[in-house]
């Protein structure tokens, strides 16, 4: 079995989960035969020797042009569209800037106006040549949703009931994740413990000012890990963070570390809170519950498939929810089996041969 990846091209500037799925089926396919090539939508090859392609993104450009090469060659082609549409994050935009939106926030209320907002952006993104050309993509390839809530997802967005597609849930490494003891120096942390923890980019969809919001009178530390987002909508959101955290106090920002440093962090924490407008399911919140560590997670999110009532939910554009949903967690002792429950059914391997089932049916 030969299989050629397609990635964003962009890849090696922005890191995804997009990179982690094509690593990991890599890792664990590869020992057992499975051939990988490598290749972006810019740079097909011009003589391919592949069984199937296997896509990693959904930008139409690229996506059709990869599309129409493997038609060429008569190649089966796979993808594993990870999609949502970035609705709230635009309101969010929106509202810091001057402008219609924000007088609207302030007349109507903030949760009003975003349900116009999403309401009216989702009639003219449907109105739009570019959502017609996905919807025709997306009837010419076998579709890897990661959960029935995403697959559910994609079949009312574009309004195809009879999408041709196999659920194949994500998962984390055993071998670095799940594993005991946890004694490992986190740089920058010292000896702190007991804290509240957020993994992911600083950017507005992960909704750490959420977090810091909703937490701002609760006597517990925060750790918040990630690389500052750059882009340009990001970085009043970015400073708005720094400054909230400043206000409040007792909160560390890690930019970065080894990803063998994660099990101890996860470890040491309290609870793991992830408050964002969308996830795809979260992975961090299944690398935290893989060491033992309590999680909230947004309820837009197909975590719950995943993890069911081992998790406690939160609305993003609610802090008062986001702080019941923290105070309950740390109240709480840690779900029976929660480290188990992962081990046991979500880790990449799994991920993998899920995918080389498809494959195989896809080649015959």
């Amino acid at each position: 079995m030969r299989v050629l990846f397609v990635a964003r091209d962009d890849y090696e500037q922005v890191f995804g989960g997009d990179n982690i799925l094509r690593r990991k089926i890599q890792k664990y396919l590869q020992p057992h035969g499975v051939q990988f090539e490598f290749a972006t939508a810019q740079r097909l090859p011009a003589s391919p020797h592949v069984d199937v392609v296997h896509l990693t993104c959904f930008l139409v450009e690229p996506t059709q042009r990869v599309l129409e090469w493997a038609q060429r060659f008569r190649i089966p082609t796979v993808i594993s569209p990870l999609f949502e549409e970035p609705l709230h994050t635009w309101f969010e935009w929106a509202m810091r800037c001057p402008g219609k939106w924000r007088s609207v926030g302030r007349v109507l209320g903030r949760r009003l106006a975003r349900r116009i907002y999403i309401t009216w952006q989702a009639a003219r993104i449907k109105r739009g040549a570019q959502w017609h050309r996905q919807r025709e993509l997306l009837q010419a390839m076998h579709i890897t949703p990661n959960s029935r809530y995403e697959l559910n997802h994609l079949q009312k967005w574009f309004n195809l009931p009879d999408l041709d597609a196999t659920v194949v849930p994500l998962g984390i490494d055993p071998e670095v994740f799940g594993q005991s003891p946890f004694e490992r120096e986190i740089p920058g942390l010292g000896n702190l413990t007991g804290y509240v923890l957020e993994v992911g980019r600083i950017e507005t969809r992960k909704n750490q000012l959420g977090l810091l919001q909703a937490l701002r009178n609760v006597p517990i530390s925060i750790v918040l890990l990630g690389r500052f987002s750059h882009h340009e909508h990001e970085v009043s959101y970015v400073r708005e963070c720094e400054e909230m955290a400043a206000c409040r106090g007792n909160v560390l920002f890690i930019k970065q570390l080894p990803e063998k440093a994660l099990p101890a962090l996860y470890a040491r924490a309290a609870v793991h809170v992830l408050p964002s407008w969308s996830e795809r399911p979260g992975l961090v919140t299944l690398e935290a519950a893989a060491c033992s560590c309590k999680a909230v997670s947004t309820g837009f999110s197909s975590i719950r498939e995943y993890l069911g009532d081992d998790v406690w939910y939160c609305r993003p554009d609610d802090v008062k929810s986001i702080r019941t949903a923290v105070e309950q967690a740390l109240a709480a002792p840690t779900p029976p089996g929660l480290q188990a429950r992962v081990l046991n059914n979500f880790t990449w391997g799994q991920t993998a041969w899920r995918m080389w089932d498809v494959y195989q049916r896809m080649v015959s």
